[in-house]
């Protein structure tokens, strides 16, 4: 059997090109800073499918708290510069 050497990042590539606008990764989303209204409220530290949707674990300046990947809380998306703006509800973010 003869086999094609491929690196992870080259294959990765082949792969993203067949991605979606709005298709990622989660490692392109690990250590992207989360903002909401212009601050940043902390960096993804890990990502984990609960059965529903995709959950990112943001972690602050005293906690993680747990951000739905959903548009009811994704405003908008800069990968490239590993910055994701979020509008969350009441209650779901207190520094406190």
């Amino acid at each position: 059997m003869i086999y094609n050497p491929i690196s992870v990042s080259e294959l990765n590539k082949y792969i993203k090109d067949k991605f979606e606008d709005d298709e990622y990764f989660y490692d392109d989303l690990i250590g992207c800073k989360v903002k909401e209204n212009d601050q940043v409220i902390g960096t993804v530290e890990s990502i984990y499918f609960n059965g529903a949707q995709d959950i990112l674990n943001v972690k602050t300046t005293k906690k993680t708290i747990a951000i739905p990947y959903v548009d009811a809380f994704i405003v908008d998306e800069d990968i490239e510069n590993k910055v994701i703006e979020v509008q969350l509800i009441k209650g779901m973010y207190d520094e406190d």
